[in-house]
């Protein structure tokens, strides 16, 4: 998955992120692409799945396209919700057999079609961006093609508030 960006958007994911995790239990496994910013809070919420993190040097840039290149991806999906050249060289470099991201119609329309071979139409601008990646989840699974309506987010588990706790009091955070 990628989701190499901002730390808000990372945030807005995670809901959809967790129902990626429930459907692919012991169907797969789930590797996230993040920025340095984001490494943290990805750590601090997915402990247990492996991140690449995309770096700002040149060097740290190569690295990650080499463990693109030695991975074994069978499908990414890329929740940026505008088309990002940076992020259709990722999927490109995945060797991803299915590639899942928003098509653009813009001025990216021809490399958005054929980077990702199983796009799904552009979300609505205003869209919030949870529902963004909601939809690209439902359609990895063969729900509707549209916009996913409103969802619950699940409650966090007792590991995860313990973890989120001892956070915010290492940063003077809380009570």
């Amino acid at each position: 998955v990628l989701r190499q960006d901002h730390l808000g958007d990372m945030i807005l994911s995670v809901p959809a992120l967790r129902r990626l995790q429930e459907r692919l239990q012991g169907e797969g496994r789930l590797t996230l692409v993040v920025s340095p910013s984001n490494e943290p809070f990805a750590r601090l919420v997915f402990p247990e799945v492996p991140r690449l993190v995309y770096g700002r040097y040149p060097w740290q840039r190569l690295w990650l396209f080499a463990r693109l290149l030695s991975g074994r991806y069978e499908t990414l999906v890329d929740f940026h919700s505008a088309f990002s050249s940076t992020s259709a060289l990722l999927a490109v470099l995945s060797g991803a057999k299915r590639r899942v991201g928003f098509l653009d119609e813009g001025r990216h329309r021809e490399m958005a079609r054929a980077v990702f071979n199983d796009g799904v139409l552009a979300p609505p601008p205003r869209l919030h961006e949870s529902q963004k990646a909601m939809t690209l989840v439902s359609h990895l699974f063969g729900g509707t093609s549209g916009v996913v309506g409103p969802y619950e987010v699940p409650p966090a588990s007792e590991a995860v508030r313990r973890r989120v706790a001892r956070c915010g009091q290492e940063n003077g955070v809380g009570e």
